[in-house]
């Protein structure tokens, strides 16, 4: 899983060291942080090692990839379910209306992806399965200085379990995250000669 989370990065990262413009804003954005997570179907909560990667081809437009690993869960012990393990990967698009001429950089986010998870029903653990997931949110970073910038972000993430489970699970839930962020601008990659 780790190779998979890698060779995606590489992916998305080679487009950006191949193409270099010519302002100062953010090319490459990578956060990795704690989410905490609040289940709209159940009374829990989760938390999610997540971790981001955006690439800027345009001031007002970037590509994202999004992994998190579910870290740790409290859950409500009157629902005969809980998950033994859950990964998702996520990859969508942000808006930024403000562009990369400011400090400030508020963002709208669409993203899809999926879910590979491994629920437990009354004691029984059932078949990992693949879920498709949608997700939407709004967030900011500010920043601060020429590598680092602070971040935080809420978002809706929809979906539901497609393994054999004798019953539905749902997989809403409310997502937030915030933290501290690197980030490399279009100048880091320009070569003098």
């Amino acid at each position: 899983m780790v190779r998979f989370f890698r060779n995606i990065g590489l992916l998305l990262l080679m487009p950006a060291v191949a193409w270099s413009q010519t302002n100062d804003g953010p090319y490459i954005r990578a956060t990795a942080t704690f989410s905490p997570c609040w289940s709209l179907v159940r009374n829990e909560t989760y938390s999610y090692l997540t971790g981001e990667l955006e690439y800027f081809p345009q001031p007002h437009l970037s590509l994202r990839g999004e992994g998190s690993y579910l870290a740790g869960m409290k859950d409500d012990l009157a629902f005969s379910y809980h998950l033994k393990h859950r990964e998702d990967i996520f990859f969508g698009m942000a808006w930024h209306p403000l562009g990369d001429d400011h400090h400030l950089d508020p963002y709208l986010v669409l993203q899809t992806g999926f879910s590979r998870m491994q629920p437990v029903v009354n004691g029984f653990a059932h078949r990992n399965a693949v879920s498709p997931l949608q997700t939407a949110g709004i967030g900011a970073s500010y920043y601060f200085s020429k590598y680092f910038h602070f971040f935080a972000n809420v978002r809706w993430v929809g979906g539901e379990y497609l393994g054999d489970a004798p019953q539905k699970i749902g997989l809403y839930e409310i997502r937030g995250a915030a933290g501290l962020g690197f980030h490399l601008t279009r100048q880091a990659f320009k070569h003098s000669d």
